[in-house]
């Protein structure tokens, strides 16, 4: 039969059933139109089976051909910092890299610095063969059907390093460079204003010198993906950190203008002579400000300010110079009669003036006082006047008015001349025997002289009083002392001596002077 002769291939249906040739022939002659169909539908499944083993071929020689290509190169619209990878080899990046970086140079620029680091200035060095394995780690080459298309940015594996002393030393060098003539930004700041009378508190200044940090650290930034470029901005300015409206600047200006409050006058309680005024100018020089801001007063610095005004104010030993009722003028130093204050007690007062903003006087008590205070230069009323170069005394009350005077006999030039100085009467006393120093050779006195009337001023030893063993002739003479001198005391006739002993009392001034 003619259809027994069509050809079928041979490994195919021998495939399919090898022992069954003559069965299907059999069966064909039985029923050659079923035989038929059978025939066509059996071959258009093979064909197609076929294709596609071909096709699927084809496909999976593509696909690992281009899982190996990807293996060594990258995907096209790969890029890393500047530069572009797209289906560049590993080698052929790695060359990339090490170009770039031998001839890499970024310029810093803005806010008025322009300047250039090289990779030598910045001690720049990248590991070029690390950054391309880095790089070559995140591309999945069993994905390049998906993946081809996609863009590719490898920026962060590009990881360059500088050393840290060389570039932050050039950097350094050359904002400091920059910033030399530059204005320079200051905090706001509190000050005391005379014309004022009060704290204020200044602006702020905004200057012109460049942070080197912050250039710093955008270099180094920059740096990392080797860009070109780095720009300087307003925020890389230094800028003051402290501004005028810093709620903390502000409440520490008005505590300080509270501490200047006061206006107090500073009073002696006893001679009524002013001693200083203590207002906002005086307390500004003592106010002093923490790290904090705030103000409080500097006791150090008060207790200097008191200790000076007290040395000023006390005239114990100071020099005078004053004219004697009868037209003499007086120069006269040491003693221990006068005035003085205690600067613990000034302190005291100006501290509880200040602090409670006290306005008007304040009594200081004087820790030494006198018989009364005329002036400056006389600071005490009614006085003895001892003139050495005379020989005479004199008792004037606190107006000037000659109360008595009297011829006296003061100490022998050899060494017991009667001290000058201004004093103050010690005692008030009768019927006393006056001793000298004691002889080593007799174990005595070198004298013993009974007195009506002592009235010493230098302690114990040194007063006025009788001296009835002086003959009238030696007191009209004023050179008797060079020859029937004293041990130092004042010798008065016995009827004067007794007469000042009724005028005067402990704690008169006694002026002793040439």
């Amino acid at each position: 039969m003619k259809h027994a002769n069509v050809e079928e291939p041979a490994e195919d249906f021998a495939a399919v059933n090898p022992a069954g040739i003559q069965g299907s022939i059999a069966g064909y002659s039985r029923d050659s139109y079923a035989g038929r169909t059978s025939q066509k539908s059996g071959k258009g499944g093979r064909v197609a089976l076929i294709t596609f083993g071909i096709f699927a071929a084809i496909a999976g020689a593509a696909y690992g051909a281009g899982a190996y290509y990807f293996g060594n190169h990258f995907y096209p619209n790969t890029t890393m910092g500047p530069l572009d990878l797209s289906l560049a080899t590993h080698e052929e990046v790695i060359s990339q890299i090490e170009d770039v970086e031998s001839n890499y140079s970024i310029n810093v620029k803005g806010e008025g610095i322009d300047f250039n680091i090289t990779s030598a200035d910045g001690g720049i060095d990248l590991d070029a063969e690390s950054v391309v394995k880095a790089a070559a780690d995140t591309v999945d080459k069993w994905k390049w059907p998906v993946q081809v298309m996609d863009d590719h940015d490898l920026t962060e594996v590009l990881v360059a390093s500088s050393s840290g002393d060389v570039l932050s030393g050039y950097v350094a060098e050359q904002v400091a460079t920059f910033n030399e003539p530059q204005t320079v930004s200051e905090d706001a700041y509190i000050t005391y204003k005379d014309a004022e009378d009060a704290f204020v508190i200044v602006d702020e200044v905004y200057g012109t010198q460049i942070n080197p940090d912050a250039v710093l650290a955008k270099v180094e930034s920059a740096i990392v993906t080797l860009d070109e470029t780095c720009e300087v901005t307003e925020d890389d300015l230094i800028k003051p950190q402290v501004l005028a409206t810093d709620e903390t600047l502000v409440a520490n200006c008005q505590a300080a203008n509270d501490i200047v409050a006061c206006d107090a006058l500073l009073v002696s309680d006893v001679t009524g002579a002013e001693i200083a005024r203590v207002n906002a100018d005086v307390v500004s020089q003592w106010v002093v400000f923490d790290e904090s801001g705030v103000p409080s007063l500097d006791e150090a610095a008060m207790t200097e300010w008191a200790s000076g005004l007290a040395d000023g104010m006390s005239t114990i030993g100071t020099e005078r110079t004053y004219e004697r009722p009868d037209g003499k003028t007086v120069t006269v130093s040491g003693g221990d009669y006068g005035w003085s204050i205690s600067s613990d007690a000034i302190v005291e007062a100006v501290t509880d003036s200040v602090l409670n903003n006290v306005s008007g006087e304040v009594d200081i008590e004087a820790t030494s006082s006198g018989n009364g205070y005329v002036s400056e230069n006389r600071d005490w009323g009614s006085w003895v006047d001892v003139d050495l170069s005379e020989q005479h005394a004199y008792l004037y009350d606190a107006s000037g008015n000659l109360l008595w005077d009297s011829p006296i006999i003061t100490g022998k030039t050899d060494g017991h001349q009667t001290p000058t100085g201004v004093y103050y009467l010690k005692a008030h006393q009768t019927n006393v025997v006056l001793k000298g120093q004691i002889d080593p050779e007799t174990n005595e006195p070198e004298y013993e002289s009974h007195v009506e009337y002592w009235m010493p001023f230098i302690g114990n030893a040194v007063g006025l009083h009788d001296a009835p063993w002086q003959s009238d002739a030696a007191f009209a003479d004023p050179n008797a002392y060079t020859y029937r001198g004293s041990h130092g005391c004042v010798n008065l006739p016995p009827s004067k001596a007794e007469a000042l002993f009724g005028l005067i009392d402990v704690g008169i001034c006694v002026v002793s002077h040439y």
